[in-house]
């Protein structure tokens, strides 16, 4: 087993995007063949926000602490189902949200964690390697020549921390530690009801107004490495859309159960 102090890409905070990542869409084409990513009652999510400390600029974990949010990332992941979804976004930091001053990806409402998907720019789907405790999350990479990661985890009460990642190798594996390679460790905190749901930023709409009917996920395989995501809601989200479309550009891995 090979060893390396490696930055991972997913972690590194980047420039803000000033404008959505998607295009709407009146609906899915369902006669498409389509994979879908079904939510259930045992997924848990488990969200991690970082800021950029307002006295040094560097990153920290945001925790109530002062500092601009500029990432959060999800992980929504069920042992029961084997199944893990990783979502990345990076907001940006001069809209207000939720008519506050500073931006709100998500929001907790009585014990339920409310998702925008309006600020989604990454999606990585994946398996849970084997049973047992912390089984392994398994993600291949969205491209001509896939790669795979084993992403390796540890859950402490209601924190999960992302401890290493290994490219799986012809020869073995290279293994990259988070505690010697990145600045911050990847540290996730635990909640146990989510929804995703769909809510312009008030800088682009003078009445805001939040969708929160029921969400369903999908993925359109075009080739080897174009995938395309949906994600439909029941009712419109803006004029006559029910949908949003990410582009190809935006999915990093996706790999699914051996019996779908």
């Amino acid at each position: 087993m090979r060893s390396s102090i490696i930055i991972l890409p997913f972690f590194v905070l980047i420039a803000a995007c000033k404008s959505p990542t998607f295009t709407y869409v009146k609906e899915v084409d369902h006669s498409l063949p389509l994979f879908e990513f079904k939510l259930n009652p045992s997924f848990h999510l488990y969200t991690r926000s970082i800021c950029k400390d307002s006295l040094t600029n560097f990153p920290i974990n945001c925790n109530g602490r002062s500092g601009t949010r500029v990432e959060t990332g999800y992980i929504i992941l069920s042992e029961e189902s084997k199944q893990v979804l990783v979502i990345n976004n990076i907001p940006n930091r001069n809209q207000k949200f939720f008519d506050k001053g500073r931006v709100r990806p998500e929001e907790v409402f009585i014990d339920t964690v409310f998702i925008n998907s309006f600020f989604f720019k990454q999606f990585r789907f994946g398996t849970l390697l084997g049973s047992g405790e912390n089984p392994p999350m398994k993600f291949e990479s969205a491209e001509k020549h896939p790669r795979i990661f084993r992403w390796n985890y540890q859950l402490d009460d209601d924190t999960l921390k992302i401890i290493s990642v290994a490219n799986i190798l012809p020869d073995g594996e290279d293994v990259r530690t988070t505690e010697t390679s990145l600045y911050l460790v990847p540290t996730f905190i635990h909640s146990r009801n989510f929804k995703f749901i769909f809510q312009l930023p008030t800088n682009m709409t003078k009445v805001v107004t939040r969708n929160t009917s029921e969400a369903r996920i999908f993925v359109h395989q075009k080739s080897k490495k174009n995938f395309v995501t949906y994600i439909e809601f029941a009712t419109p989200i803006y004029k006559d859309n029910r949908a949003i479309r990410f582009g190809a550009n935006r999915m990093y891995a996706f790999s699914r159960r051996n019996d779908e």
